[in-house]
């Protein structure tokens, strides 16, 4: 029997502190709402043909509100509404980037409709933290075609596309390790510290190594979460991938799934949110994301 829920209310990493009440505010106006975007996607599959793959700008909107909808629900220690935000955020977010990597591998070329860089590989990962494999695993087909893609037709490194040595070039060896994806993939940046010390003792049974390599990947993750500007973008920007950091917890599902020594990061950006995700009640899919993903199989032989 699995252990129950931490007591509320439920911990954080101090560096989230400033967003409890920047969730909250931002769900308060009413502008913030997910039903133009729902509307739209259903809009969409209505129209008689093939679905066209511009719905992925009002998926991405309705993504962003559960996204959002699932970090209050997770300051507020609320296990009922953490479910079911959280498992619809997981499911658009999957959606989405699975639809435009069904759209880069159906004409892969220079000028394919590309996930975006540092950002969209997050919501690929995002299957993993709820243990949705079949999801995982094609969240993970589809990064790693797009990052073999980008440097297939790409040759110069400096001007691919996924050229930075953190999260996309992660996620990339990790899962291609992690589900047996055969990848011919070398990044065109060396992996950060951080990152390559994780790759290289994932699989660790030494709970001090594992620890030692968690807590240095997580002292990195927190120093990307923040807001970007023209200049400067970063891995973490938003609200759910600070607080759920999707790559730490991908390892702590995926090490539980192969069966692996069950051992704590050591820092509660990790500890924390595995502790409560882990745990949560079913959750009954959004039918939204039920009838898209029904509908891209039928009109799309390559989507999965």
């Amino acid at each position: 029997m699995n252990p129950p829920l931490p007591a509320a209310p439920w911990p954080f990493d101090r560096s989230l502190k400033k967003l409890p009440k920047e969730c909250g505010e931002w769900l308060g106006y009413e502008s913030h709402s997910p039903e133009e975007g729902i509307a739209k996607v259903q809009a969409y599959l209505d129209e008689p043909g093939i679905v066209q793959r511009k719905l992925v700008m009002p998926l991405n909107r309705v993504w962003h509100y559960y996204s959002i909808a699932a970090c209050d629900a997770y300051f507020r220690s609320s296990a009922d509404d953490l479910s079911r935000f959280l498992n619809w955020s997981i499911a658009f977010g999957s959606l989405y980037y699975r639809i435009l990597g069904t759209s880069s591998e159906s004409k892969p070329n220079p000028d394919a409709h590309f996930p975006s860089p540092l950002w969209d590989s997050n919501r690929a990962a995002g299957p993993c933290l709820l243990s949705q494999w079949p999801a995982a695993e094609a969240g993970a087909y589809f990064l790693i075609r797009n990052v073999e893609i980008d440097q297939d037709y790409i040759p110069d490194p400096k001007h691919r596309r996924y050229r930075e040595g953190t999260n996309d070039t992660f996620y990339a060896y990790f899962l291609a390790d992690a589900f047996g994806i055969p990848s011919h993939y070398q990044s065109a940046t060396p992996l950060v510290t951080a990152y390559r010390q994780l790759l290289e003792h994932w699989r660790t049974d030494d709970p001090e190594i594992f620890q030692r390599v968690m807590r240095e990947a997580a002292a990195f993750h927190i120093s990307r979460s923040k807001h970007g500007t023209d200049r400067n973008k970063y891995e973490f920007e938003t609200a759910v991938d600070r607080v759920f950091p999707p790559e730490l917890l991908a390892v702590q599902a995926i090490r539980r799934r192969l069966g692996l020594p069950v051992f704590e990061a050591g820092h509660p950006l990790v500890d924390a949110p595995w502790a409560v995700i882990q745990h949560l009640p079913a959750a009954a899919p959004h039918p939204l994301a039920v009838a898209l993903e029904a509908r891209m199989r039928q009109d799309y032989p390559l989507f999965r």
